[in-house]
C-alpha cells in the first residue's frame, strides 16, 4: 500500500482505507513529508506495532549520520540493490 503522508500512512496502519488491516510487514517512510517527519511517523507507528521493521530514506545528511536501534536509514540517493539490501536487513531484525 502507498500513502501520501504520515497522516495516510497512519490510517493504512489502522485498517481506515479500503478496508486494509494492520498486517503490514515493513514502513517504508521518507524523513520530509507534508504534516509530520518520518521519525514523527515511526514514533506514533512504535506506539502500536513496535515489532514492525521500518526503513527512514532520507536525503538530509544531518539524518543519514544518525544510527537507530529503532529503524534502519537509507541515504538518498540509493540504488535499487541498496533498497533491496535494506529491505532484507530491515526484515532480518523484525523480532517475531
Amino acid at each position: 500500500a502507498c500513502a501520501e503522508g504520515g497522516r495516510d500512512a497512519l490510517r493504512l496502519l489502522e485498517g481506515e482505507v479500503d478496508g486494509l488491516g494492520p498486517e503490514f510487514d515493513l514502513l517504508i517512510t521518507d524523513f520530509a513529508m507534508p504534516h509530520m517527519s518520518g521519525v514523527e511517523l515511526i514514533d506514533i507507528v512504535r506506539k502500536s506495532a513496535s515489532k514492525l521493521p521500518c526503513i527512514m530514506v532520507t536525503g538530509n545528511a544531518e539524518v543519514s549520520g544518525h544510527k537507530s536501534a529503532d529503524y534502519l536509514i537509507l541515504p538518498k540517493p540509493f540504488s535499487p540493490s541498496q533498497m533491496e539490501q535494506a529491505i532484507a536487513n530491515a526484515l532480518s531484525l523484525r523480532s517475531d
